[in-house]
């Protein structure tokens, strides 16, 4: 062991502070993680302890919950590190081995440009004249390059992914699709008629196709079931009825949240073809494939169902997926599906500047305004 970490700078502890983070997004920011080790020569161990909470960790399953999912990053884990680490003087360990501060992290995941980015988030949604076609293309093959050089998944999810693929699949030309509610507050909401007119043209051209269906809606995964029917296939895993994720809610074991998760991406990810709206999850379909393409509704879409996302948007103004969809027909289309309310902009632009207020001052508190 000692031999091979001697040909690096240092061993690097990825330890990301993500509490509430969905699933797709800790990959993602484990992927810039990845890439920065490769930066400076560090020998990465991906070590997600019980020293932050987050949804997805069992302590019935192993102390780091990445290993309930994945192998480790490297041919060391983080179980290999702390043996190492006792076998060493205290000294050598101090110059050893790297974590993050949290300040160089937040740079990291929000501003490096050789990071990974799924959604113009940080620096990027302040970039002008950003050719958005080729900002995605590179995060992609960045995200591609990436897995696939660090990311295995555990040996007995990807058997039920071929199961389920072999099972129910095979054979046919897969749409897969990624429909997100629920939480959604930080690219524009797409609704599931949006999805309908694409699929209509897929299945002109391929008359066996069939729809492998993601989706954290129960309603969303019903409206597919009426007017599809037997084309529409997804998991058995745990969906919301209203804009709480299902990776929030306590019903489920934190182990079950990771692994339904996951299953549904690398299923995605084996599609002929992705639909997909503003996600994590839809993003990590594509890095899990190697030639997967996709037409993404919500990457262009500045205006829906009264909301603005350009620049200026912010996740504690913007009401979240299910409350803007809440009560419609989810079957036809809107007309305020691409509609912007200046009143409701209005009444968020108030809201954002007392936010401010609250933050520089750290005297005034926030609280809804009723104008």
């Amino acid at each position: 062991m000692k031999e091979v970490l001697n040909k690096y700078d240092k061993i690097y502890v990825i330890k990301a502070p993500l509490t509430g983070a969905g699933f797709g997004a800790i990959i993602l920011n484990v992927l810039s993680h990845l890439r920065y080790s490769k930066r400076a020569n560090y020998y990465p161990v991906v070590n997600f302890d019980n020293s932050w909470d987050n949804p997805y960790a069992d302590p019935s399953l192993h102390d780091n919950f990445w290993h309930h999912y994945f192998e480790p990053v490297m041919s060391y884990s983080s179980n290999d590190l702390k043996k190492y680490a006792a076998e060493i003087n205290d000294s050598t360990a101090d110059d050893s081995i790297f974590s993050m501060p949290y300040e160089t992290f937040v740079e990291l995941v929000e501003e490096h440009p050789d990071s990974v980015y799924s959604f113009t988030f940080g620096k990027w949604r302040f970039a002008k004249n950003l050719d958005l076609d080729e900002w995605y293309k590179e995060q992609r093959r960045k995200g591609r390059e990436t897995v696939k050089e660090f990311i295995r998944p555990k040996a007995h999810i990807v058997d039920k992914v071929n199961s389920f693929y072999k099972q129910h699949l095979k054979g046919s030309f897969v749409l897969g699709l990624h429909v997100r509610g629920t939480d959604m507050n930080y690219g524009a909401v797409v609704a599931p008629a949006e999805y309908f007119k694409h699929i209509d043209s897929y299945i002109k051209q391929h008359a066996d196709l069939k729809i492998f269906l993601a989706t954290d809606q129960v309603q969303y995964l019903e409206v597919f079931q009426d007017k599809y029917g037997e084309r529409v296939y997804y998991t058995n895993c745990l969906r919301s009825e209203d804009e709480i994720a299902p990776f929030k809610m306590e019903n489920a074991s934190p182990y079950q949240k990771g692994e339904e998760i996951l299953l549904d991406i690398l299923l995605l990810a084996k599609s002929d073809f992705l639909i997909k709206s503003a996600s994590n999850v839809g993003e990590m379909a594509i890095y899990f494939s190697e030639n997967l393409e996709c037409l993404d509704l919500a990457y262009k879409k500045r205006y829906a169902y009264g909301e603005d996302y350009a620049d200026n948007w912010d996740t504690n103004a913007n009401t979240v997926a299910w409350k803007l969809m809440e009560g419609r027909k989810l079957d036809e289309l809107s007309e305020d599906a691409h509609h912007y309310n200046k009143f409701f902009a209005l009444k968020a632009r108030v809201i954002r500047s007392y936010i401010s207020l609250k933050r520089v001052g750290g005297k005034l508190k926030a609280k809804w305004l009723n104008i």
